[in-house]
C-alpha cells in the first residue's frame, strides 16, 4: 500500500512539474494593451444646399467633374421643364441646380436653380 501511495504521489508531482516547464512565461498571458479610442467627432450638421453658393462645376464654361457624369444624374428635361438640350448636351442635377453639359468637352454650358 506503501509503494502504491507513493507511485502516485510522485505521478501528480511529476505531472505539474512537467506543466510548468511546457508553460509559457505567465508574462505572455498579460492582458493586451488597451489602444486609446479617438475622440468621438463632433456633431455633424447637414449642409444647407438650398442656402449654399453654388459650386464651381455648376458655372458656365466650367469643366463638369466625370464622377458627376453618370446615368443616376441624368435628368430628363420634359420632367422638370427645362430647356430642349442641343446635340451632345445633357441636363445633370448637382446638389439643388440642373446643369446642362456638352458631352464632348465635358464643360458647362448652363446652369438652372431648381
Amino acid at each position: 500500500m506503501r509503494l502504491f501511495t507513493k507511485m502516485i504521489c510522485a505521478s501528480v508531482l511529476g505531472l505539474t512539474a512537467m506543466q510548468s516547464f511546457a508553460a509559457p512565461p505567465s508574462h505572455h498571458y498579460a492582458p493586451p494593451h488597451v489602444k486609446h479610442m479617438p475622440p468621438p467627432p463632433a456633431a455633424h450638421k447637414a449642409p444647407d444646399w438650398k442656402n449654399s453658393k453654388p459650386m464651381h462645376a455648376t458655372r458656365a464654361g466650367a469643366p463638369f467633374p466625370k464622377h458627376l457624369q453618370q446615368k443616376r444624374f441624368e435628368v430628363n428635361h420634359k420632367k422638370y421643364g427645362l430647356p430642349k438640350p442641343d446635340r451632345f448636351e445633357q441636363w445633370y442635377k448637382v446638389n439643388d441646380r440642373y446643369v446642362l453639359v456638352n458631352t464632348r468637352s465635358d464643360r458647362v454650358v448652363r446652369s438652372w436653380r431648381g
